[in-house]
C-alpha cells in the first residue's frame, strides 16, 4: 500500500480462489486511509469477557503491544503480544477463533489502505443453507489438502468431484458443511467450493487454470470432448452458447471453436458494457476470429520451427552408432528440475543449430551424431575440446547419455572432466544411469568419476537408478562402493524410490546389502516399511519384515508404526502380515496427537475387514484416544452423523440375522453391535463424560435394540421390584377371583386407596416425645425422642419438599436394610406435611467428627479399631449389594460409631436406589447424578442431567471413606469446588492422599480408583481382603 506500484491503472480485486474478480478504480483515483487499533505500539487493557480469565493478573492494568503475530502455524494474524508495565509480555487472541481478549485504550497507526477498493460486508461470498455448491479442486489437491490438515476424508470424496450437493451449515471455523443426494455429508473449507451457477447464453466465462481439475472433471463423462483437449483451453475466456444440456455440460465458444465443458469447470465473469447489444457481439467476433487466425499462424509457424527442430536431433540420435545398452526413454526422476534430462538435450540441439560453426560446437554435434571418428580429429587437432560444452552440458555427458561408449573413452582419455556438473548438478554418471547404460557407468567409475555424486536435490545415481527400475546399473553402482543409505532433500533413500516404482526385485538387491540402514526415515518419518505399508507393496513388506521383524516396531515422528499406516489405509493383506508377527502388540499401540491405536483408525474410517482382523487377534476394544473414546463411541458418533462409512462385510451381515432386530439391518448399525458383541464396555465415558448410549439418546429404537444386544434391559421394559411384583400379582388375584364370584362387581365403585407405608409399623405421633435436634441436612432434620420408653432418632422429612414415591422408597429400602451394621427402621409416623422416620438411636459420634474433632467424647482412632470400622462397612455394604440396594451417598458423615462397642453403622439410605436389574453388574439410568462431590465417582459427574448407577460408584465412595480413616486427613484438602469438578471429569481422577497410606491398605484400595466402574473390585473382594489383613495384624 505504499503506492510505489503503478498507481495510474486499475485493479482486479480478487476475493477468494474462485473468484472471477471485481474491477476497482486506479489509486491515484481513491482515497488513501490509514488504519487505527491494535497495532505494534497501541496501549490496551484485558477485556472483563475475556476467555483467559484473570489468569495472568492484569486485567485491570494497561499494557503496550510489541507485535501483532501469528496464534499458531496454523492461523495468521490472530493474535498480538502485549509488555505489561509490572514486567513480562503475555501473548492474547485478537481474532483468533472469533475470540478478542484486548481492548484499545490508545490506538495506534496500522497499515494504509485504498477504502473504495475494499469489499463491502455482505457483498462477499456467503453460504446459504440449500444452496447448490461444487469441489472446486482437483484430486491431488484434495488429497494434499487431506494430508496437510488431518481430516480423514475417505476415497469416497473424490467421487464428488464435479457432483452438486446442498449447504447444510456453516461450523465455527467457517467451513461448510455439504449434504449430497446419497445422504451422506462432508464439511470442507470455502475455497474448496464454488457455488452452481445457472449459466445462460451469452454469459461470459472463464475456463479454469486449475488444469489438472478440468481434466478430471472431464475424464469421468465420455460424451464430453477429451479432457486433454479441453485443459487446453485453461485460463481463457469464452461465451456461453448453450445452458446446461441432458449430460450436466455447457456449451462455450472458445476462441471460435466450440466446446463443452463442465459447469465446475467455468467461472462467471462480470458483463462488460455492450455485451447484450447484437452488434457490438458480432463486431467483436469478427476481430476476436481475425486474432484467432493470426495467432494460429503463428503457432503453425512455431510448431513446424520446433517440429523441424526436434527431427533433426531425432535424426542426430537415431545415426548415432549403438554401443552398449540401447537408448531408451527417460523418465524423470523424482524431485529433479522440472524439465528431464532429454528436454535438456534437445535444447541443446536446438541451440547447436542456431549456434556459430565454432570448435566446441562442432565437436558436440559430432558426439551428438556419434561420429566417432570426426571426434578424434578434432581432439587430435585441439585436445582442450574435451572439455568443450555448449549451456551447462558437456560433451562427455551427451556420450555417456546416448551409450556412445568408444566416444567416451575418448573423450576421458583426452582429460574430459568426469565431475563436471549441469545446471541441476548432475555428472556424467548421473547422465549414464539415466540412459540405463550400465557398461558406460562401470566405465567412468573404474576410471575414477564419483560414485556417490549428488545433484543439488541430493540425489545420487543410486537414487535415480532405483527409481528409474535401472537394476543392472544398482547391481554396477553397488559393485562399486555406491551407498545405499544417503538420503536427499526429501530424506529419502534408494529403496524408497524402488518402492514407489514397486519394483520387488530392485527392494530385494538392496535390503540384502550388508549396510543397508533400514530404520532410516525420511522427512515424512516414514521407514522403507513405512512407505512399504503405504503404498500397498505385499511383497516389499514380506522382505522387510523377513529382513528384520523389529522394523514392524518402529515409529514415525507422529508415533505412527507401520500398522498403524496399513490400517489406516484399508490395506488389509499387509495388516495381516504385521499382526501375524511375534514382536506386535495390539494393546499398548497409542500413536499421534489423537492417541489413536490401529483399531480407532479402521474404526473412524470403516474398514470393516481390517477392523475385522485387528479384532480377532484381541485388539483392545475398550482403549480411550485422547478424546476419551473407544471404538464404540466412534462408531456411535459416525453413526449419528449421518454418514454411510462402513463397508459391509458377510461378517456384518451375519451379526445381522443372528441379533434378527429390526432396528438392526444396516452395516453402520451392525457394526456398532459387532464391537458390543466383542466386549466394548457401553458404561465408559469419553472425556465429555459421554457414553456411547448417551449418544443414541435420540434414536430411541436403536437404542434399545442395541442394550438388548449388551444384555441390558432398556428402561421401558424394567421389571418392577420383586415386593412390589408380589404385591401386585395378589392384587390381580383378588380382583379375579372377585369377578369371578361377582360378575357385576366391575360397575361397583372403585374401592379406597390403601394408606402409605403399608407394611410397616405405623404409630402416631403424639406417641414421640421429641427432644433436641442431633442432625441437620437437605431432606430435614434428625430429632433425638423417645418412643415407649426407647430411646429413639426420628428423621423429620418435609413432604412439600419430596416427592411421595421418594419417601416411600426410603422406607422400603430400610425395611430390607437389616444388618447388625446398619441403622434400622422401627416405625413410621405420618402427620400434615410430614413424614417421621424411627430409626435406632446410636450413641456416640458420626464417623466424620471421630476422625477431624479434636474432642472425640472418648472414642481414639486405634489401628485396631479403624481396621474394624472398616471391616463393618464392608460387611453392611457387601449385604446391600447381594439385597439390590446402592447405598450412592457413603461418605465419613453417614457412618455413626457407637460410644460403648465402637460398632459402625451405615446410615442415611435417603439416596439409596433399589436394583431391579438381572445382574447387579450391570448400570442402571439415574436422573441425576446423587450422593457428596467430595466422595463422588467420577462417572455420577453428568453434564447432560443422568448418571450411570452400578455398585461400583459405592466402591469409589467407601474407598474415599477409608482413605480418610486411615490417613485422618482431608480427601481433597485445599481443592476448590470447581477445580474438583474439572479433575473428577478426568479419566485419572485419584484422590492425591491415596499414596499417603500404608502400602498393604494402599494396593486393596487402589484397583477401587480404577477409571472404570465395572474393573473395581466387589465389596465381597474387599472384605475378604481386609479380614485377612485384621487377622495377619492380630
Amino acid at each position: 500500500m505504499s503506492g510505489s506500484h503503478d498507481t495510474e491503472h486499475e485493479f482486479l480485486r480478487i476475493d477468494g480462489p474462485q473468484d472471477p474478480g471485481v474491477v476497482v478504480k486506479a489509486r491515484q483515483e481513491s482515497k488513501c486511509v490509514t488504519s487505527h487499533g491494535i497495532f505494534v505500539g497501541a496501549k490496551v487493557c484485558r477485556r472483563p469477557e475475556g476467555t483467559s480469565g484473570n489468569q495472568d493478573g492484569r486485567r485491570k492494568s494497561v499494557g503496550t503491544v510489541t507485535d501483532v503475530c501469528d496464534w499458531s502455524e496454523c492461523f495468521k494474524k490472530g493474535a498480538a503480544i502485549v509488555q505489561w508495565k509490572e514486567g513480562g509480555s503475555v501473548k492474547y487472541r485478537v481474532g483468533h477463533d472469533g475470540k478478542v481478549e484486548l481492548k484499545a485504550v490508545k490506538t495506534a497507526a496500522g497499515l494504509d489502505y485504498y477504502e473504495d477498493h475494499l469489499p463491502l460486508i455482505g457483498e462477499t461470498e456467503s453460504w446459504k443453507k440449500g444452496g447448490k455448491v461444487m469441489i472446486a479442486m482437483d484430486t491431488e489437491m484434495l488429497n494434499i489438502f487431506q494430508e496437510e490438515t488431518g481430516e480423514n476424508w475417505d476415497n469416497s470424496l473424490i467421487e464428488k468431484i464435479g457432483r452438486s450437493g446442498s449447504v447444510e451449515a456453516v461450523d465455527h471455523r467457517g467451513w461448510v458443511q455439504v449434504m449430497y443426494d446419497d445422504k451422506t455429508k462432508w464439511t470442507m473449507p470455502p475455497f474448496a467450493l464454488k457455488k452452481v451457477v445457472d449459466y445462460k447464453a451469452r454469459d461470459r466465462v472463464r475456463i479454469s487454470a486449475n488444469i489438472d481439475m478440468v481434466k478430471d472433471l472431464h475424464r469421468k463423462n465420455e460424451e464430453r470432448n477429451d479432457a486433454i483437449e479441453l485443459s487446453k483451453k485453461a485460463g481463457q475466456e469464452g461465451s456461453v452458447l448453450e445452458t446446461t444440456d441432458g449430460h450436466g455440460s455447457v456449451k462455450v465458444k472458445v476462441k471460435g471453436q466450440t466446446l463443452k465443458y463442465h459447469p465446475a469447470a467455468l467461472i462467471l465473469l462480470p458483463k462488460r458494457d455492450g455485451d447484450d447489444e447484437e452488434e457490438d457481439e458480432e463486431d467483436e467476433e469478427k476481430v476476436e476470429d481475425k486474432k484467432e487466425e493470426e495467432e494460429k499462424d503463428g503457432e503453425k509457424r512455431h510448431d513446424d520451427e520446433e517440429k523441424k527442430s526436434n527431427e533433426e536431433y531425432e535424426n542426430i540420435i537415431t545415426n548415432a552408432p549403438q554401443v552398449g545398452s540401447k537408448p531408451v526413454p527417460i523418465p524423470e526422476p523424482a524431485g529433479l528440475a522440472s524439465k528431464d534430462v532429454m528436454h535438456r538435450l534437445i535444447k541443446l540441439a536446438e541451440k547447436l543449430k542456431d549456434a556459430g560453426e565454432s570448435e566446441e560446437i562442432q565437436i558436440l554435434s559430432a558426439v551428438a551424431a556419434g561420429n566417432l571418428e570426426k571426434v578424434k580429429d578434432f581432439l587430435r587437432q585441439n585436445p582442450k575440446l574435451a572439455n568443450a560444452s555448449f549451456g551447462s552440458q558437456s560433451a562427455l555427458q551427451v556420450a555417456c547419455h546416448e551409450a556412445s561408449l568408444p566416444i567416451v573413452q575418448l573423450l576421458v582419455d583426452a582429460h574430459a572432466s568426469l565431475e563436471h556438473k549441469d545446471k541441476v548438478g548432475d555428472t556424467a554418471l548421473t547422465f549414464a544411469v539415466i540412459g540405463n547404460n550400465p557398461s558406460v557407468a562401470e566405465f567412468l567409475i573404474e576410471r575414477k568419476a564419483y560414485v556417490n555424486t549428488s545433484n543439488k536435490c541430493r540425489r545420487t545415481p543410486m537414487h535415480i537408478s532405483a527409481h528409474n527400475d535401472n537394476k543392472s546399473c544398482v547391481e554396477v553402482l553397488i559393485k562399486h562402493g555406491g551407498s545405499v543409505n544417503t538420503q536427499d532433500d526429501d530424506g529419502n533413500l534408494p529403496i524408497h524410490m524402488a518402492i514407489k516404482t514397486k519394483s520387488t526385485s530392485l527392494v530385494a538387491l538392496l535390503i540384502d546389502h550388508q549396510s543397508a540402514d533400514l530404520r532410516l526415515r525420511n522427512n515424512g518419518g516414514f521407514t522403507p516399511l513405512h512407505y512399504a505399508a503405504k503404498k500397498n507393496c505385499l511383497e516389499v513388506v514380506k522382505l522387510l519384515v523377513a529382513k528384520d521383524p523389529s522394523l514392524a516396531t518402529i515409529e514415525k515422528n507422529d508415533r505412527f508404526t507401520p500398522l498403524h499406516v496399513a490400517a489406516i489405509n484399508n490395506h488389509v493383506d499387509i495388516v495381516r502380515v504385521l499382526i501375524e508377527l511375534p514382536n506386535c502388540d495390539l494393546t499398548t499401540i497409542k500413536a499421534g496427537p489423537g492417541h489413536h491405536t490401529p483399531l480407532h483408525l479402521a474404526t473412524w474410517e470403516g474398514y470393516t475387514e481390517v477392523i475385522e482382523l485387528l479384532v480377532s487377534h484381541r485388539a483392545e476394544v475398550n482403549v480411550k484416544d485422547k478424546d476419551g473414546d473407544t471404538m464404540l463411541h466412534l462408531t456411535v458418533k459416525r453413526r449419528v452423523s449421518g454418514t454411510n462409512f462402513v463397508h459391509d462385510t458377510p461378517a456384518l451381515q451375519k451379526v445381522c440375522k443372528e441379533i434378527g432386530d429390526p432396528a438392526i439391518t444396516t452395516p453402520r448399525d451392525a457394526i456398532i453391535a459387532f464391537f458390543i458383541r466383542h466386549g466394548s464396555d457401553v458404561t465408559i465415558k469419553n472425556n465429555n463424560g459421554h457414553t456411547p448410549f448417551n449418544l443414541l439418546e435420540n434414536e430411541p429404537v436403536l437404542l434399545n435394540a442395541l442394550m438388548r444386544v449388551a444384555g441390558i434391559t432398556p428402561i421401558s421394559e424394567i421389571p418392577i421390584a420383586a415386593d412390589e411384583a408380589v404385591d401386585k400379582t395378589r392384587k390381580e388375584d383378588k380382583k379375579k377371583d372377585k369377578k369371578e364370584r361377582n360378575p357385576s362387581a366391575e360397575k361397583a365403585p372403585k374401592p379406597k386407596k390403601k394408606q402409605d407405608f403399608e407394611g410397616v409399623h405405623r404409630i402416631s405421633p403424639d406417641e414421640l416425645n421429641l427432644g433436641e435436634t442431633v442432625g441437620r441436612g437437605a431432606f430435614g432434620e434428625v430429632k433425638k425422642a423417645v418412643w415407649r420408653g426407647t430411646t429413639v432418632a426420628v428423621k423429620i422429612i418435609s413432604t412439600a419438599g419430596s416427592k411421595k414415591d421418594e419417601v416411600e422408597k426410603e422406607v422400603s429400602i430400610h425395611k430390607r436394610a437389616r444388618h447388625p451394621n446398619i441403622v434400622s427402621l422401627m416405625a413410621v409416623g405420618h402427620r400434615i406435611g410430614q413424614v417421621l422416620i424411627v430409626m435406632e438411636f446410636i450413641d456416640g459420634m458420626n464417623l466424620h467428627d471421630v476422625i477431624f474433632r479434636k474432642k472425640k467424647d472418648g472414642i481414639t482412632l486405634t489401628p485396631e479399631l479403624k481396621m474394624s470400622i472398616t471391616v463393618g462397612l464392608l460387611s453392611a455394604l457387601t449385604f446391600l449389594h447381594a439385597s439390590k440396594i446402592l447405598h450412592l451417598d457413603i461418605k465419613p458423615s453417614n457412618v455413626m460409631v457407637e460410644r460403648a462397642s465402637r460398632r459402625a453403622y451405615l446410615c442415611d439410605l435417603g439416596l439409596a436406589h433399589i436394583k431391579t436389574r438381572s445382574s447387579m453388574s450391570l448400570s442402571t439410568s439415574l436422573r441425576g447424578p446423587r450422593g457428596t462431590i467430595t466422595h463422588f465417582a467420577p462417572e455420577m459427574v453428568q453434564k447432560q442431567g443422568k448418571a450411570w448407577a452400578g455398585p461400583g460408584n459405592d466402591i469409589w465412595s467407601i474407598a474415599c471413606t477409608f482413605l480418610e480413616l486411615f490417613v485422618e486427613q482431608t480427601l481433597w484438602e485445599g481443592v476448590e469446588f470447581v477445580k474438583l469438578l474439572r479433575t473428577l471429569l478426568k479419566p485419572d481422577a485419584v484422590p492425591p492422599i491415596l499414596k499417603k497410606v500404608k502400602p498393604e491398605v494402599r494396593s486393596i484400595l487402589k484397583p477401587c480408583f480404577d477409571k472404570e466402574p465395572l474393573k473395581r473390585p466387589s465389596a465381597e473382594v474387599l472384605l475378604e481382603q481386609f479380614q485377612k489383613l485384621q487377622q495377619s495384624s492380630l
